[in-house]
């Protein structure tokens, strides 16, 4: 899977959203809370899944090489 850079979510995007979704009624605190833990969630979760795809670096390779013969001496 080739490297795609990662989607910016800004505050203001989320500010946007929470304003077109808030209706006027009294739990608006609580709702603006669980709407933007659930869209920072889902952001969480697809960069997790966007590094979790990128290849490990040779370099890191080697390190954990060395540092695993290390151990067994």
């Amino acid at each position: 899977m080739p490297y795609s850079r990662p989607k910016i979510v800004s505050f203001n995007m989320i500010n946007e959203r929470l304003k077109q979704q808030n209706t006027g009624d009294g739990g608006l605190a609580k709702r603006d809370a669980v709407v933007r833990s659930s869209i920072l969630g889902r952001r969480l979760r697809e960069m997790y899944r966007e590094v979790e795809q990128e290849p490990i670096p040779d370099e890191f390779k080697a390190l954990l090489a060395k540092l695993e013969s290390g151990e067994k001496n």
